[in-house]
């Protein structure tokens, strides 16, 4: 049996405050306990040219907790108009509430027991899978050319969203092992490491190193200001969940 053990840093935009960063993540808080057979993970980034994206980034990733993909969009869908319809807007706003908002999705149960994953995602915030210091899967975009400025979405609005069963989503059901590292990104930080992949370098592990801190956020944090004033990363709300695998029966 797996055991897992998860660091988590988020980081608005340039310019930006913490309550304008439209990447929301869940993260089960239960996942660093011994003998937990199964966790999840989501992560989404709201589109910033919709209404409350933001708001629909949350809903998507709160419902991936306790739901599947499907469920979790119809409950997410009936949060966010039940959410809107409360709101006293100006008029500007009314055409765009019509429209819906539009977010990216990923989100990922591990089954501890089994050594599996199940991914689900929905536009370009990427799974990375290292083992051995390797990279061995990027998903669902998996090089720096996937990533534009029209990634696949989900819409808040049923008129705008496509039928449930024409939805670009894409899911994968891989194999884990002991020491293996899962990353979860939005997509500025994907792309860095994508693009710094195809330089023959490993990126992961400049991420990776940060979790022996004593304060993994403020080093991410630290690493991402100056990378951004490097002009080597997209400014925008940028989000990381660093996931480690161990043998939980190796622990004690």
């Amino acid at each position: 049996m797996l055991q897992c053990h998860y660091w988590v840093a988020t980081v608005p935009k340039k310019g930006s405050t913490e309550e304008e960063n439209e990447d929301f993540y869940f993260a089960d808080h239960s996942a660093e306990s011994e003998g937990i057979p199964s966790v999840k993970f989501a992560l989404s980034d709201g589109a910033t040219e919709s209404a409350f994206s933001g708001i629909w980034a949350e809903y998507l990733v709160i419902n991936f907790e306790k739901h599947s993909f499907d469920k979790t969009l119809e409950l997410a869908i009936a949060d966010w108009n039940r959410e809107t319809q409360k709101q006293e807007l100006p008029w500007y706003l009314h055409n765009k509430i019509l429209d819906g908002a539009h977010a990216t999705f990923l989100g990922v149960e591990l089954n501890l027991v089994e050594h599996q994953a199940n991914v689900v995602a929905v536009g370009d915030t990427n799974f990375f899978q290292i083992r051995d210091n390797f990279l061995i899967k990027a998903f669902p975009v998996d090089e720096p050319s996937g990533f534009n400025n029209q990634p696949n979405l989900l819409a808040s609005v049923t008129t705008q969203q496509t039928p449930l069963d024409e939805i670009k989503y894409e899911s994968k059901n891989l194999a884990l092992n002991a020491g293996d590292t899962l990353i979860l990104a939005t997509d500025a930080l994907a792309h860095w490491l994508l693009i710094r992949c195809t330089k023959d370098n490993k990126p992961w592990s400049t991420l990776i190193e940060m979790t022996q801190s004593d304060d993994f956020e403020q080093q991410f944090v630290n690493w991402l200001m100056q990378t951004r004033q490097d002009k080597a990363i997209k400014n925008d709300d940028t989000t990381l969940i660093i996931i480690k695998l161990t043998d939980g029966l190796s622990k004690g």
